[in-house]
């Protein structure tokens, strides 16, 4: 026979109690508390995962499960990715009545913005859960979106090879990337992240932020190991960004292509390693041929090496002499190495 609702609302509160007390072995002590089956206990844990009630961290038999700490004006939903929800059916069935009082710009932000993350989680994630958290503050709103899936620049370093994960962020950066060619542009991350005014990613202990004061990516390592992927988005209530203005901002006028990309060098750089060599610089290259115009960004840089300027300044720009290369907030090392390399004729190469 099954539980009664009074029996399954009990059953339930037990477990939000355990979770907050100790979140490990928490099926086995329910299922023992209550004579009930490890699956039937599951149900109500994926219920209550679903009401947002509790949050799945780590992986198969090693997940835990979590309360939140809410926040006022905060409210959380909870979805099981193997029932394949649609991104656009989540957002207008329990996300958009939140936003409809606002301006029609901050609306249209919003929207594309959530279904282009909530898309990433369904189709690379490779998780069973995904919790989303919306924060309505006095002036802002925020949303937080996290899954239990392999991690986004875990899958990134394994699909491109790379040998470390923090050069993941940078290929983020650059725009046009994506694990699915076949399904995605590798666009979204790109452009979502620069109509926000707080983008944040946080995975496998790297985290990727872009902010709109500042206008450039940053990406760090953080002492703490995190499964699946956390995103946080962030922006004004009274907010005069569009996603037009946006687009425009790296689109040809012709047809609206994605023809512009601003690469933040310091992503390039690892650890203590300052960008001297011409592998270093083939790396900042890669994928790059797709675009019409690049612009890389040397805030944070102070020098660059001989080899390093070379790659980029002589030798791509006159393998691609139909890209505009530009680069912008250079130091006076930077600028005085990227003309001596411009200065040398092809057949000058080092």
């Amino acid at each position: 026979m099954p539980p009664t609702r009074k029996k399954s609302q009990e059953i339930r509160t037990k477990i939000l109690e355990e979770a907050q007390k100790n979140p490990s072995g928490l099926a086995a002590r329910i299922s023992q508390k209550f004579s009930i089956s490890r699956q039937a206990v599951s149900r109500h844990i994926r219920a209550l995962v679903k009401a947002g009630e509790l949050i799945p961290i780590g992986r198969t038999q090693a997940r835990q499960y979590v309360r939140p700490e809410n926040e006022e004006g905060e409210r959380r939903f909870g979805f099981e990715l193997e029932a394949n929800p649609a991104e656009d059916v989540v957002w207008s069935q329990n996300l958009s009545s939140y936003f409809e009082s606002l301006p029609e710009n901050v609306y249209e932000i919003w929207q594309h913005g959530f279904t282009e993350m909530f898309n990433n989680v369904i189709d690379h994630s490779e998780g069973q859960f995904c919790i989303v958290t919306f924060i309505d503050r006095k002036q802002e709103i925020e949303m937080r979106i996290l899954d239990d899936g392999v991690g986004i620049f875990n899958k990134i370093a394994a699909a491109l090879k790379l040998e470390d994960i923090r050069h993941a962020a940078l290929e983020l950066s650059k725009g046009k990337l994506t694990t699915s060619p076949l399904e995605h542009s590798g666009e979204g991350i790109f452009f979502t992240s620069r109509m926000f005014d707080q983008f944040f990613i946080l995975s496998g202990g790297l985290t990727f932020s872009h902010n709109a004061e500042v206008d450039f990516d940053i990406a760090d390592m953080l002492p703490l190991h995190t499964d699946g992927t956390f995103v946080s988005l962030t922006l004004e209530k009274s907010s005069t960004r569009t996603t037009k203005e946006v687009f425009d901002q790296f689109s040809s006028e012709d047809d609206y292509s994605f023809v512009k990309t601003m690469i933040p060098m310091r992503l390039a750089e690892i650890g203590n390693d300052k960008l001297v060599s011409r592998s270093q610089a083939k790396r900042v290259l890669s994928g790059l041929s797709k675009f019409q115009i690049i612009v890389f960004d040397f805030s944070g840089v102070e020098t660059i090496g001989q080899a390093f300027a070379d790659q980029i300044f002589r030798v791509f720009a006159n393998q691609n002499q139909n890209i505009s290369i530009r680069e912008v907030s250079c130091s006076d090392s930077v600028k005085k190495m990227i003309q001596r390399a411009r200065a040398n004729s092809p057949s000058d190469s080092a």
